[in-house]
């Protein structure tokens, strides 16, 4: 498979978590938990791309301090970076 084609879904997952985050908050539980799952997938993706089997609660940890940043107006990219960083400190990847 091409590198092309396994970007695809998560350029995908990005603009779909784009539009989730620009519409008002009145389902923002629904938003919360297609958010998370997006997450769950895109983690997946990245560490099945990077060759990395990743600590058992990771993706949970990564995740919910990802929507959590969202949803207190972070944006996509500075959302994904902090909690990045902040889950390869917790889980010394």
């Amino acid at each position: 498979m091409t590198s092309a084609k396994r970007l695809n879904p998560l350029i995908c997952l990005l603009i779909v978590l784009r539009a989730l985050t620009t519409t008002e908050k009145v389902n923002s539980a629904i938003n919360t938990e297609l958010l998370n799952s997006m997450c769950l997938l895109s983690f997946e993706s990245e560490m099945s791309l990077a060759e990395i089997i990743p600590p058992k609660e990771m993706a949970a940890f990564t995740c919910k301090c990802f929507t959590k940043k969202i949803a207190t107006s972070s944006s996509l990219q500075a959302a994904k970076e902090d909690c990045k960083k902040e889950a390869s400190e917790k889980f010394n990847i």
